[in-house]
């Protein structure tokens, strides 16, 4: 407390002298010039400046990688509200259950991908991101053949989602839809994966409740009768510098 005091009684000193001299003259009448630096308002950079330069890098990266989700085929893209990301136990706990039959089968899904403190520990890095749809018909609610080719197709728009998105941004998390399934055989958890940079885990893996996240970010979650939805989403940060 000491020092606290004999230092704001430090300042308020040097303040005093500052003033003091800056009202001086010299023998000419003149102001005396001072060396000190100008500190004024208007030459400061104050944390607004800064947070509104931040604020227009992340939208200048959302409009691009929102072009990019449109280019690529994504029936529906929008900006991702991270603070829908809210890591839940009860749907780590739906896919202990097994539910999707892929739990302790995949280096994408739980156990392998990390625990939930662990793997949402690196979402919480982020503030930015983007979700993106593909959005198909079905012939009726048991068409599981187009199930799967709408399936195949949103993965296939991922890989090439995620692929360029990490050419815009300095860095990204992406996380995918269902189960990884680049390869016919998961080499886990005999043999290290064998696309480490493309497999990633899903959504639900990262205990995120989909449903939840799409209505808090303006998006739906169904498109209507005989249809089916997937949905993965990229977490991002700032963007990388433009080459010469």
């Amino acid at each position: 407390m000491a020092n606290e005091v004999d230092n704001e009684m430090t300042n308020e000193l040097a303040d005093e002298s500052a003033n003091e001299l800056a009202n001086q003259t010299n023998t000419n009448g003149n102001p005396v010039v001072s060396d000190e630096v100008d500190v004024s308002d208007e030459n400061m950079v104050s944390d607004e400046n800064i947070e509104n330069d931040e604020c227009d890098e992340c939208n200048k990266t959302f409009e691009t990688l929102k072009r990019l989700a449109g280019e690529i085929g994504f029936e529906h893209f929008g900006k991702l509200n991270t603070d829908a990301l809210i890591f839940r136990e009860e749907v780590r706990a739906m896919c202990e259950d097994d539910r999707c039959g892929s739990w302790n089968k995949s280096w994408t899904c739980p156990p392998a991908c990390g625990s939930l403190e662990a793997i949402s520990r690196r979402a919480k890095r982020f503030s930015e991101g983007i979700l993106v749809q593909t959005t198909g018909s079905l012939e009726d609610p048991f068409d599981m053949e187009a199930m799967r080719d709408l399936e195949a197709l949103h993965k296939q728009r991922f890989q090439t989602f995620v692929r360029q998105a990490e050419q815009v941004c300095s860095r990204t998390l992406p996380m995918s839809a269902g189960t990884c399934t680049l390869c016919r055989r998961c080499t886990y958890p005999s043999r290290p994966c064998r696309f480490p940079g493309r497999a990633h885990p899903s959504m639900e893996a990262y205990g995120l409740l989909i449903s939840e996240v799409l209505e808090r970010s303006g998006m739906r979650y169904n498109y209507g009768k005989n249809t089916m939805t997937f949905t993965s989403c990229i977490l991002f940060q700032g963007q990388k510098p433009e080459r010469p």
